[in-house]
């Protein structure tokens, strides 16, 4: 399980599939529509920039 921002999700699936070991992983995203505010803001600070 991984947990990121949906403007990442592009730079998730591409890290996932370098490291892999499978040729074709489950790589499967869910959208948040509504959750506990300071979980957000969590993920929002926790979430690292992609140099």
């Amino acid at each position: 399980l991984c947990k990121t921002l949906a403007g990442r999700r592009t730079a998730v699936e591409k890290r996932v599939r370098e490291l892999h070991s499978y040729k074709v992983p489950c790589i499967v995203f869910y959208s948040a529509s509504k959750a506990f505010n300071k979980y957000f803001e969590w993920v929002e600070k926790s979430v690292k920039k992609v140099k």
